[in-house]
């Protein structure tokens, strides 16, 4: 497996010149490196993608990222910083407001702006493997000091603003966004994303304002203002203290100078001791801002609790009947959400079921259910799953065809039907659910048209009542 790791996007190029009694500037040089990926995926702030052009799998961390983005008919970007440093050995000769001016070996004289400097190290307190700690810093520093607040950018341009980019996995990205001045955790679907914007932009990151310490030969930095360098002195004034008089150092009795603080990005990152308090965190909307109609669809099994003998004839059995009580259910819902978890719709059910004696006798039934439904939905486990309670009414129709001894007989009725039906979804993608649904369907069923020369024992309404079990699509519009 190919794998990016920090030192991998740390890239020193080192130039030394052998002198003596010269100093190190530690230049900052960030850059970005493009990847066209396939597959990409974030779990616990590690980045794991396929390399278009080598079909290799790779990964790094978040903390490298600057910017995913994603598009319909060409491979994915994965922008990563390339954090730099330029080690610049020379003889540090002044240095202004803005300008750090230098020599080189050849006694030439260059500048270079402080807003382009990490610190500069003195030659004569500090050898080379002091000097790598502080690339180790510099990496530390920029991965958390020039964070922008990270964002979603949409489709249609518009941004959503982030807190944390929990992961990205099979096109869903968990998300924290801030609601009413409470965090909480949501889903968005990578395919209305076009970028996913991680870090701020290089050009920004070096017109960041900077600082200026002294870095003392214990390793502490203390803030200053440095009135002048110049001749190997500093003359500074320190920070907070009311005083007309600049104090002074010869470069030989302190480390260097740094314009960024890097202790602050580890002051930063330290765990808080006092615990802070719990907040409630939704993982994942019922119903998405933007939906307000659901489509599902259910199939499974169906059950007559009641199919009492129609025709008094001998064949219908208890095996025969058995076997005509059980049946092929199908259920499809139109909702519309009037509040969060309450709403109204429409349903249509069928129910189809089938007996037969050969030679002897066969019997159809078709039953149908259509009817306005009111709604309730309750959630669990987090907001990822729902469970729901639907009460129906409306026209309950039973169309029944039997054949005895190839002599056809019809029995038609409907009346007015309740249907119960209690269950449970759970998403598997921000707008669609996947469930179980257990049913419960009855009514009075009298007799309206009868087309048999049989004696046919209906001589009173008949009650139909019927158990069923569906697993259920859901999908939020």
């Amino acid at each position: 497996m190919k794998k990016l790791t920090k030192l991998s996007m740390l890239i020193l190029t080192i130039i030394v010149f052998n002198a003596q009694g010269q100093d190190y500037i530690l230049k900052l040089n960030v850059g970005i490196n493009k990847l066209y990926c396939e597959n990409i995926s974030i779990k616990n702030d590690t980045i794991s993608f396929v390399s278009y052009d080598d079909k290799l799998e790779a990964v790094t961390t978040v903390d490298e990222m600057y910017a995913i983005h994603f598009y319909y008919n060409k491979p994915d970007e994965l922008l990563l910083l390339s954090f730099q440093i330029d080690t610049i050995v020379s003889e540090i000769d002044s240095i202004s407001s803005r300008e750090i001016y230098y020599r080189d070996t050849n006694r030439l004289l260059h500048s270079i702006g402080i807003s382009d400097v990490f610190g500069i190290l003195f030659h004569k307190n500090i050898n080379k493997p002091q000097i790598e700690s502080y690339y180790e810093k510099y990496i530390f520093f920029q991965k958390h000091n020039y964070n922008n607040t990270p964002r979603l950018i949409k489709k249609d341009g518009t941004e959503i603003e982030i807190l944390e980019l929990n992961s990205l996995v099979d096109d869903i990205i968990d998300i924290q966004i801030v609601l009413n001045e409470t965090p909480i955790n949501t889903y968005a679907s990578a395919s209305s994303i076009n970028s996913i914007i991680y870090k701020e932009p290089v050009d920004r990151m070096q017109k960041k304002k900077y600082k200026e310490f002294i870095l003392s030969n214990e390793d502490t930095l203390q803030e200053v203002i440095i009135d002048r360098f110049i001749d190997n002195k500093i003359n500074y004034s320190l920070i907070g203290k009311n005083t007309n008089s600049s104090l002074s150092q010869n470069k030989e009795s302190i480390k260097g100078i740094f314009f960024h603080d890097y202790n602050d990005s580890l002051k930063k990152h330290v765990p808080p001791v006092v615990e802070e308090p719990v907040i409630a965190k939704s993982k994942r909307k019922i119903v998405p801002p933007t939906s307000k109609f659901t489509f599902d669809v259910g199939l499974g099994f169906g059950y007559m609790l009641n199919a009492d003998k129609l025709f008094d004839i001998p064949y219908e059995n208890e095996t025969y009947l058995n076997k005509l009580r059980a049946g092929v259910a199908f259920d499809a819902d139109i909702k519309m959400f009037i509040t969060k978890g309450f709403g109204v719709g429409v349903k249509n059910n069928h129910f189809y079921t089938s007996s037969t004696i050969e030679d002897i006798i066969s019997e159809n039934i078709n039953v149908m259910f259509a009817g306005g439904t009111i709604f309730g939905n309750i959630p669990f486990l987090e907001d990822k799953g729902i469970i729901n309670l639907d009460l129906s009414l409306g026209l309950l129709a039973k169309n029944e065809h039997l054949e005895l001894y190839n002599q056809p007989y019809y029995l038609r009725g409907n009346t007015i039907g309740v249907y119960v039906t209690a269950g449970t979804e759970y998403f598997v993608f921000n707008n669609i659910a996947v469930g179980f649904n257990l049913g419960l369907l009855g009514g009075n069923l009298e007799k309206k048209d009868i087309r048999s020369d049989y004696n046919i024992l209906l001589d009173k309404p008949n009650f139909l009542s019927r158990f069923d079990a569906m697993a259920t699509i859901k999908v939020y519009l």
